[in-house]
C-alpha cells in the first residue's frame, strides 16, 4: 500500500467517524445501505458500542470481521456466532472487560483464559463455572478484587479468606 491508499484510507475513516457521531444515536438514523459496509459496521462499532446491534448477522460468522470487531469493543463476543468464535478472541475480549468471560463458551474456557478475565477483573469471577474453580483462580480473583469473594462457593471460602488475609499481609 502506498502513500496514496493510506491517505484514501485515513479520509474514508474520518468520513466514518464523522458520519456515525452524527447520526448514530437512539433511534438509529444511519440508512440501512450504510450497514451493508464492513468498514463502516466496525468503525460504528469502535466509536459506539451499541451499533453492535445494527451489524448484519451474515457479518457475525465472518472470522475476519468478528476479529475485528472484538478488537474495537469486547461486547462484540456475545454476537459472534459461536462456530466462528475462536480461543484468540476470547482472550482479546476479556483482556479489555473480564466481565466478558460470562459469554465465552465452556469448551472454549482455559484456566489461563479464566486468569487473564480476573487479572482484568476479580469479579470475572461470577462468570467461571464451578467445576472449572482452582485455589488458583479463586486466590487470584480475591486478591484483585476483594468483593469477588461474594462469588466464592462455601467450600471454597476458607482457602478465599486465607488468600486475603495473606494479602494484608
Amino acid at each position: 500500500m502506498d502513500a496514496a491508499d493510506e491517505k484514501k484510507i485515513t479520509a474514508y475513516r474520518e468520513m466514518v467517524r464523522e458520519f456515525i457521531n452524527q447520526h448514530l444515536v437512539y433511534p438509529f438514523t444511519v440508512p440501512d445501505e450504510k450497514w451493508e459496509e464492513k468498514e463502516f459496521c466496525l468503525e460504528a462499532i469502535g466509536l459506539k458500542r451499541h451499533a453492535l446491534r445494527c451489524v448484519p448477522r451474515n457479518y457475525y460468522r465472518d472470522p475476519g470481521f468478528c476479529l475485528e470487531a472484538i478488537k474495537r469493543s469486547s461486547e462484540a463476543i456475545e454476537w459472534i456466532d459461536e462456530k466462528v468464535l475462536t480461543r484468540e478472541m476470547c482472550y482479546i475480549a476479556v483482556r479489555q472487560d473480564g466481565h466478558t468471560l460470562g459469554d465465552v463458551p465452556r469448551e472454549l474456557m482455559t484456566e489461563d483464559l479464566i486468569l487473564e478475565a480476573i487479572n482484568e477483573n476479580g469479579i470475572a469471577l461470577a462468570y467461571v463455572p464451578k467445576n472449572c474453580l482452582t485455589k488458583r483462580i479463586i486466590t487470584a480473583a480475591v486478591k484483585k478484587e476483594r468483593n469477588a469473594l461474594r462469588y466464592v462457593p462455601d467450600e471454597w471460602r476458607q482457602e478465599a479468606k486465607a488468600a486475603l488475609a495473606e494479602n494484608k499481609n
